[in-house]
């Protein structure tokens, strides 16, 4: 069992695209006799890059207990006696997170306590800077399929499919920059094909990664999966309750039409030129071949107009990641 002031540091933290496997890595973790995941609650990227990294222990107070998704924690009132006392005093954000991250750990009586949220690949500087000791896990699955999942998901199924390959190009953009940046020891890619096909050597992999021992409960996810999943999450997160699905690949052969492909192929360049998939076909024809041409072009601009957003009141250049080379 741990003690009051072990979990002070998120110990794993899970990024990737939506629909890229998150939630199953995150329940295998989960599963594990010395880890401990918070449900997603993506309090990284709703509060640690707002433009104030400190607030008012009243405020704090206050916003925790209007926010629907640490409800989910079940630790509201416990959350809230933590900073009821002294309410005119400042508080960082990075703080609220840590003595989350220990109730959280108290409860659980595990050793480590680990969070997820895909889209916190967009604020990682953010992460790693409050996080030092962070170790990050990226999950990168095939677009073609992780495109043809979020047509199905009740929260993306109406948006533009150039919208879907966008999301997707971006993250897997954000997460190549990590993989760059971030110190050595830092940082691990997991693809979700090789997670569901031989998901113990992945796990071995992961758990050596994350220096404990490998955990053969962690196949068993499925039995304490529903706690990390809310209702309304419920029917697109559906595979989390049941056993590994290990055929769950390559549905887009099948599901996708060329065209569809095309488009997935061309503005997800950037994944398959970096040989982490194989496009369906490389003989196109010239008219296809243009058409190719300028989606790439199109999702090259859009991807630069991106970058030069704030993000939550920040700035990648603003925030650089520790170099490779950097100390720590």
């Amino acid at each position: 069992m741990k003690t009051r002031d072990q979990a002070v540091e998120p110990f794993v933290y899970i990024v990737g695209a939506g629909r890229s496997g998150t939630t199953l890595l995150m329940s295998m973790l989960d599963a594990h006799e010395e880890i401990a995941m918070l449900p997603e609650t993506a309090f990284i990227r709703r509060y640690l890059t707002r433009q104030r990294q400190v607030a008012k222990a009243s405020t704090v107070r206050r916003l925790l207990g209007e926010d629907r998704l640490l409800k989910r924690l079940d630790l509201q009132s416990c959350l809230l006696d933590e900073f009821a006392a002294c309410p005119s005093s400042e508080v960082a954000w990075s703080d609220v997170y840590r003595t989350i991250l220990r109730l959280h750990g108290t409860r659980t009586g595990k050793r480590h306590v680990g969070g997820k949220d895909p889209k916190t690949v967009e604020c990682l500087p953010v992460l790693c800077q409050a996080f030092p000791s962070v170790k990050v896990i990226h999950m990168i699955r095939d677009p073609r399929d992780v495109f043809l999942s979020r047509q199905k998901a009740d929260w993306s199924a109406n948006r533009h499919w150039f919208a879907h390959a966008m999301a997707y190009r971006i993250h897997f953009g954000l997460g190549q920059r990590a993989k760059r940046e971030l110190p050595v020891g830092s940082y691990e890619e997991v693809k979700y094909e090789e997670l569901v096909r031989d998901p113990v050597t992945t796990l071995q992999r992961l758990c050596a990664f994350l220096g404990v021992e490998y955990d053969h409960g962690m196949l068993r996810f499925h039995e304490t999966a529903a706690r990390l999943v809310a209702e309304d999450e419920a029917a697109w997160k559906a595979n989390v309750l049941r056993p590994l699905l290990r055929d769950n690949t390559g549905k887009w052969r099948s599901a996708l039409s060329p065209t569809q492909l095309l488009r997935i192929e061309s503005v997800c360049h950037p994944v398959f030129q970096q040989g982490y998939y194989i496009p369906n076909r490389t003989d196109l024809p010239l008219g296809s071949m243009i058409f190719s041409l300028t989606l790439r072009f199109l999702a090259r601009t859009a991807e630069w107009t991106y970058s030069l957003r704030p993000v939550r009141g920040t700035r990648w250049r603003h925030l650089p990641l520790a170099r490779r080379d950097d100390p720590g």
